[in-house]
């Protein structure tokens, strides 16, 4: 059997088979259709909640565009789970963000999520969504500056796994 052959056998099968006539171990598994129906529901509903949470953010945003991005980095910060069990809360803080605009629209995001009073599914507990600020600036002050601390050269904050110069941020009046 050489190899001048393997082209006349190529050119012998067909080139395109119906799904049937594929063996069964080589066939697609495919989704029943109430299952994928299912699977479809659940990511609607994950897009329609997204799209609230991006139409609250947006209320605050000067850049409507980002408001897309900043919920879905939201949805992969890191949050601390605590339970108040004496005001019957379970209480959700999210971590701070990259800068103290978003921490400011995080906040609002918070605020707007605690005022529709939803308790955890199956529980008495009420959600109650906070946020943890990155920077002691808040969103509507401006920053005049920012400048590297310099007054000792081996000062260094860890950031994300990352040795990084302290920036210093200092409000404006």
């Amino acid at each position: 059997m050489g190899l001048d052959r393997i082209p006349a056998q190529r050119q012998e099968r067909p080139k395109h088979i119906e799904l049937k006539e594929l063996p069964e171990a080589e066939r697609v598994a495919k989704l029943r259709s109430g299952r994928k129906q299912f699977i479809d529901t659940i990511k609607l509903i994950a897009y329609r909640s997204e799209s609230a949470l991006v139409s609250i953010a947006r209320e605050k945003m000067k850049r409507h565009d980002d408001a897309r991005s900043l919920v879905r980095g939201l949805m992969r910060t890191t949050v601390n789970l605590r339970t108040d069990i004496e005001r019957g809360e379970l209480r959700i803080e999210l971590h701070g963000q990259s800068n103290p605009v978003h921490d400011s629209i995080v906040e609002h995001l918070c605020a707007e999520l605690y005022a529709t009073e939803t308790h955890y599914p199956g529980t008495n507990p009420r959600l109650h969504y906070a946020p943890l600020r990155s920077s002691p600036i808040h969103g509507d002050q401006d920053v005049c500056c920012a400048k590297l601390n310099l007054e000792h050269e081996n000062e260094y904050v860890e950031h994300r796994n990352r040795n990084t110069p302290k920036l210093l941020l200092e409000p404006c009046g």
